[in-house]
């Protein structure tokens, strides 16, 4: 298929694609990547070549150098590389803004001149939306400031307003001249050679923007893009008619998206605003039979109206509602009556004070990190308790003297574990069952009931965000937010006789099954967008622009998952066909142990998936940061190496040792770990990468299954602190190393230097990365340490 055939697919798909997760925000992207690169316009032989509106740029620049106009421009003949990662349109050229025109060039008018002033929050990170300015004398923004005119092109070079992709083409300025904030880099042209909102859809593109992150210099929070990146960076450059034709084409998409977005945004309005109705009827019911009423009248639209997580976050809060208002239970029949406290209740209940309900409310103290050990008791934190429940990802064990009592804080079958600091505030676990002794944290509270029986209701009520969490939170103290136990044990407590806890916790064990199975569809149908999406990009931005490549179709399917209704629900019930359909289009690794044919085709890229979300995890977890899908391919690289693979068993991972390796981020592990939502896209301090998902412990069997924690974490500790520069020199040097070792050649710095200048792609690294003989026989000892048998000793 050719780039205009899968340009009508992009075009006929665009609104189906648009319903996805972040639909709209990911089509403006690709709209911006296909731009510059020719796949969002046709080729003309009338429109010429690219390379004459280089020659006559640097013509005018020539000509007002040589007249005085201006001193030479710093960046004008100054790149080296004029390579691009893709292929682009025969009659296009790689050139640079600093040979097109002058890079942040000054100003002259008179003092008393009307002109604009441009800040920072006036500039958009949205294509197509226009900068605002204030008027202002040229005296008092001549200095200290950076100067634009009207057709100049601007660049936000700060964190986090370049990550954010903010730039702006420069219009309607008083006298068409003005200044703005210091944190700009300024495009000017001389000739006009290119259009303007072509060099904005450049500079707001993905590609810009992600090659760019890493390149940042200065502190946390203070850091700047340079103006070598700005000045310097492969521009890929149409013929002018051709630019001109992408750009009516990026308007015209992105004026799409707009409708889309708005008609996205008025629909999920209404559907939330329907379902919150519905919520408030069913929860304001007085009586079981009147909620059983309304649950059936809300029965025949339910998956329509709970069909995005946060509808489904509100659903759980009603269904704990209902259930702890006395209206769930259907074998009440009591009628409710007023009482002094937050809401009535049926009379056959009463309200108690949690701190009447329990033997004992205590947290730990300070100091048991001296107890810290390999193995023995187990220590439970606040981030142990997530999703309202244990959950021991990274656990900590203790192992206490003898003479140390430590009773007071230890944990009991039935207990109750209530975070009561820091940002996990308010998230309650029931303990069920331990295979060692525990002990709590000082901030975590260990609630005992009385009756062991009373624990799973107590649950139900300090787990809902309209229940008891709300109660607590809401009088939490201080800056950050906390607990005390007076808090803990002055809280409410709507209490029934045991026999009706038993019933209304089964009702609503039973209910949140049902949204467990809304919220899985829900995930379902954004993974289907998301291949969807990643095959479509796929398609578009790896085939010849020129209609050279080995696509030949694009299907999209989309599906629409059914959900049974609450008294239909059955857990153990087989998928939906809606659901069926799109696990067999792209079945999750728990279909492929039903489908053992399907399993040995996918099984590498699994277990790759299963490394790369290990290695995002082990990276979150030590800096709380994301990791950039750069730094994530060569780590990979890494982990396998660390685990004993060479060369010979993992021949395609020399694109993730080299440059760049597409498939990893298109069909392979990442993109795999995407599909599952096992991983998301985040921005940290250091630009946009891979933080765990919503799926995320979904991971945590296949990590044990496969041993891949342990090298994810080494990977982490050895490489956390390095430069992108170093992680790539190591990779080259250790993947060069290999191979020439596989051929029988003794690998020294000089051979390893060859190797790298005889390979067309790897050769622009010598450059890059500085590599000389010394360098590279630095770099050999370190790989040496990290890879070879003596420097494994603490190797999985």
């Amino acid at each position: 298929m050719g780039r205009l055939m899968l340009a009508e697919t992009f075009l006929e798909e665009f609104g189906r694609l648009a319903a996805g997760a972040d639909g709209v925000r990911k089509l403006r992207a690709l709209v911006l990547n296909l731009a510059i690169s020719g796949r969002l316009s046709d080729r003309r032989p009338e429109d010429g070549h690219a390379q004459a509106l280089v020659e006559a740029a640097a013509i005018v620049i020539r000509s007002a150098v040589k007249s005085g106009e201006i001193r030479k421009p710093r960046y004008f003949g100054k790149a080296e590389d004029r390579t691009l990662t893709n292929s682009m349109p025969a009659n296009w050229v790689t050139t640079c803004l600093g040979d097109l025109g002058l890079i942040s060039p000054r100003n002259e008018a008179s003092d008393e001149t009307s002109v604009g002033f441009v800040p920072m929050a006036e500039i958009e990170a949205k294509f197509g939306l226009p900068h605002a300015f204030e008027e202002r004398k040229w005296v008092d923004i001549k200095s200290g400031y950076t100067h634009v005119a009207d057709g100049d092109v601007v660049l936000a070079k700060i964190t986090p307003c370049f990550e954010n992709g903010k730039s702006a083409v420069i219009t309607g300025l008083p006298n068409q001249l003005g200044a703005g904030t210091t944190e700009l880099h300024v495009f000017r042209q001389l000739a006009h050679v290119v259009e303007p909102d072509y060099v904005l859809a450049f500079l707001k593109s993905e590609s810009f923007i992600q090659a760019g992150a890493p390149r940042m210099t200065g502190t946390a929070g203070q850091k700047r893009i340079p103006a070598d990146y700005f000045a310097l960076s492969p521009f890929p450059l149409p013929p002018f008619a051709e630019q001109r034709r992408i750009v009516a084409k990026v308007n015209e998409l992105m004026t799409l998206c707009d409708e889309l977005e708005a008609r996205q945004a008025e629909e999920i309005e209404l559907k939330r605003a329907v379902a919150a109705s519905a919520l408030y009827h069913l929860t304001e019911a007085k009586t079981p039979q009147e909620t059983a009423d309304r649950w059936t009248l809300l029965a025949p639209s339910f998956g329509e109206l709970f069909d995005d997580l946060k509808a489904i976050s509100a659903l759980r809060d009603a269904i704990v509602k209902a259930a702890c208002a006395g209206v769930i239970d259907g074998h009440l029949g009591a009628s409710a009556k007023e009482y002094d406290a937050p809401f009535p209740i049926p009379r056959n209940w009463d309200w108690k004070k949690l701190g009447d309900l329990l033997d004992n409310v205590t947290s730990g103290s300070r100091g048991w990190s001296q107890y810290f050990a390999p193995h023995g008791s187990r220590f439970i934190r606040s981030q142990d308790i997530k999703l309202d429940r244990i959950e021991f990802e990274d656990p900590v064990f203790v192992h206490l003297p003898g003479n140390v009592e430590g009773t007071r804080t230890e944990v009991r079958p039935a207990d109750l574990l209530l975070t009561i600091t820091g940002a996990n505030t308010g998230k309650c676990a029931r303990v069920e069952n331990l295979d060692t002794a525990a002990y709590v944290s000082q901030h975590v509270a260990l609630l005992r009931p009385k009756n062991r029986k009373h624990s799973p209701f107590l649950h139900v009520w300090l787990t809902g965000n309209w229940a008891g969490r709300h109660l607590l939170l809401k009088d939490s103290y201080g800056i950050r937010s906390g607990l005390n136990l007076k808090q803990i044990r002055e809280l409410p407590v709507p209490f029934p006789p045991l026999v009706e806890q038993e019933r209304i916790v089964a009702r609503v064990d039973e209910l949140m099954a049902l949204c467990d199975r809304l919220e899985e569809q829900v995930r379902k149908g954004e993974r289907l967008n998301a291949e969807l999406m990643a095959s479509l990009v796929h398609a578009l931005t790896e085939t010849d622009p020129d209609g050279g490549g080995a696509v030949e179709s694009v299907k999209f399917r989309a599906e629409t998952p059914t959900v049974a209704a609450p008294e239909q629900a059955n857990m153990n019930a087989p998928e939906t066909p809606g659901a069926k359909s799109a696990g067999a289009m792209f079945p999750l690794e728990a279909d492929k142990r039903a489908f053992p044919e399907a399993a040995s085709v996918v099984d590498t890229k699994f277990k790759e998936a299963v490394l790369v979300g290990a290695i995002v995890k082990a990276f979150f977890d030590a800096g709380g940061e994301p990791i950039g899908n750069f730094r994530l391919q060569k780590a990979v690289y890494f982990a396998r190496r660390h685990n004993g693979e060479h060369v010979g068993q993992m021949e395609y991972l020399k694109k993730a040792a080299g440059p760049y390796n597409p498939s990893m981020k298109y069909s392979g592990g990442i993109a795999i770990a995407k599909q599952k939502s096992w991983l998301r896209e985040a921005r940290g301090r250091f630009g946009f990468g891979q933080v765990p998902g919503p799926a995320a412990e979904e991971m945590e069997d296949w990590f044990a299954k496969y041993g891949f924690g342990d090298p994810a974490r080494w990977v982490a500790e050895h490489f956390r602190f390095k430069r992108n520069e170093e992680w790539e020199t190591l990779a080259t040097i250790d993947y060069a190393m290999e191979h020439l070792q596989s051929l029988g050649v003794e690998a020294d710095a000089t051979r390893v230097l060859q190797y790298i200048r005889a390979d067309d792609e790897w050769r622009p690294k010598i450059e890059k990365l500085r590599l000389t003989e010394m360098s590279v026989g630095t770099a050999m000892l370190e790989v040496k340490a990290l890879f070879s048998a003596e420097g494994e000793d603490d190797s999985v």
